[in-house]
């Protein structure tokens, strides 16, 4: 399954991506992500790609990053969490 997001992903909008896309790695073999769109992520954001991983690691699902916008690679490289999603090359 393939899902974009766009816009902002914060406090106030991150736990209904976090059960969207809960739900969409559930009920699929896997799922890719686009986050190409990102216009402004937070720790909040960064918690949900956390908690998928982690989700997708116990289920024995695939869950790879299709697509970043800059907002995201530089949270995940600030955080240092760009290794646990696949994807294309996250370099700022």
């Amino acid at each position: 399954m393939r899902a974009a997001v766009a816009g902002e992903v914060d406090l106030s909008s991150a736990p209904a991506l976090r059960e969207y896309l809960t739900a969409a790695l559930d009920g699929a073999a896997g799922l890719e992500l686009d986050l190409a769109a990102v216009t402004f992520i937070d720790c909040r954001g960064l918690a949900v790609l956390i908690h998928l991983h982690g989700r997708a690691q116990k289920t024995g699902k695939d869950l790879q990053l299709t697509a970043a916008s800059r907002h995201v690679i530089r949270l995940l490289h600030l955080s240092g969490t760009s290794a646990l999603l696949t994807g294309p090359d996250l370099s700022l």
